[in-house]
C-alpha cells in the first residue's frame, strides 16, 4: 500500500518539476515498501536512538554543560557511517529490484 499518492492538486503546472515531484513520491512509496519489507522496527528504533543521544547532548548545551565540537562530531560521523554500512545498506539490493538506483 502506497504512503503516499500523487494527485493533481500538488502540480505546480510546471511540467519538468511535477515529473520530479512524481518521481520523489514514487520514491518514497519504494522507500516505504522497503522499510516494511525489512526490519522497520530496528530501523526505526536506531533512528530514535540519534535522536535521543543528539537531544541529551542539545541539553547538556543548553545547560551550560561543555560539550565540544569533535565530541558531537565524532558522534555523528561514528553513527552515520555505522549506520548507512549496516542498516541503510541492507536497503540497496532491494531499492535496486524495483528500479531505484
Amino acid at each position: 500500500m502506497a504512503l503516499m499518492a500523487w494527485n493533481d492538486n500538488m502540480s505546480v503546472n510546471i511540467k519538468l518539476v511535477d515529473g520530479q515531484h512524481m518521481k520523489l513520491v514514487e520514491l518514497l512509496n519504494e522507500f516505504h515498501d522497503a522499510v516494511k519489507a525489512g526490519s522497520a522496527r530496528g530501523h526505526r528504533h536506531e533512528h530514535q536512538a540519534l535522536t535521543k543521544r543528539t537531544r541529551e547532548i542539545n541539553q547538556r548545551f543548553i545547560k551550560g554543560d561543555i560539550v565540544t565540537n569533535s565530541e558531537t562530531l565524532i558522534f555523528l560521523r561514528d553513527w552515520l557511517t555505522t549506520h548507512i554500512l549496516g542498516s541503510d545498506k541492507k536497503y540497496g539490493p532491494f531499492l535496486n529490484s524495483k528500479g531505484v538506483y
